[in-house]
């Protein structure tokens, strides 16, 4: 984690907080074993942006 510059740390951290705030929201179900929930809409768009990397940081923030 030393080569990872400070912009996607800071970017995934603030996404993180992002999806935690959306996880108070409601999920939508499809069926008794499937849910969509918009927390982690966040993670994707720090995974699409940065890489594997910060997107795995700030997935498991």
């Amino acid at each position: 984690m030393s080569k990872m510059r400070l912009t996607p740390m800071i970017e995934a951290a603030v996404f993180a907080a992002l999806a935690v705030i959306l996880d108070l929201l409601p999920s939508i179900r499809l069926s008794p074993a499937i849910s969509i929930s918009f927390a982690m809409v966040p993670v994707f768009i720090v995974a699409f942006r940065w890489g594997l990397r910060a997107g795995l940081i700030s997935g498991f923030l």
